[in-house]
């Protein structure tokens, strides 16, 4: 980031969901370690580590996800993109966008439904609410849309650029 630049909405979520998916990391690592070693010293061990650990996990991945899509590290192949024209290649990027957009609407109507189902449900050893679980589904989903729509708004700049750049 450019020094004396502020930081966008869109930057903040990403990096504070990337902060909660390192602290969802840190106590998934350390817990498990901290079984290892209670079960390895002393054989006693925690029923409800598994239960835990999935948790985390989904906090993990779901958080992190929304930092990778931000910084543009997500799993693209644009190698024949990148080799068309710029304006062709904002197109493209513009219907993708869209596309994306659109299916992370429809995943994020399906992961509320599942929210609201699983609002009384808990584990059955830690007895953990399964909304645990789904919630940090439902805040990707929701992060991902506000992170595509801002990919949006850049790509309706750069192409309104380069239209005006021609005349």
């Amino acid at each position: 980031m450019e020094k004396g630049k502020k930081k966008s909405f869109v930057e903040i979520l990403a990096n504070v969901e990337m902060w909660i998916a390192m602290t969802a990391l840190f106590a998934v690592v350390a817990m498990n370690l901290i079984e290892i070693v209670l079960r390895g010293a002393f054989g006693h061990s925690f029923l409800w580590i598994q239960e835990f650990s999935v948790v985390m996990m989904l906090w993990m991945t779901f958080m992190g996800f929304v930092k990778i899509a931000y910084i543009n590290k997500d799993v693209y192949i644009d190698y024949l993109v990148n080799k068309l024209p710029d304006r062709l290649h904002d197109v493209i990027t513009l219907v993708a966008t869209v596309l994306i957009i659109v299916f992370l609407v429809i995943l994020a109507g399906f992961a509320c439904r599942l929210w609201y189902q699983q609002r009384n449900v808990v584990t059955i050893v830690a007895k953990i609410p399964q909304i645990a679980n789904t919630t940090p589904v439902v805040i990707c989903f929701f992060s991902l849309i506000v992170v595509y729509l801002d990919k949006l708004k850049t790509t309706l700049t750069d192409l309104r650029g380069r239209k005006e750049g021609e005349h």
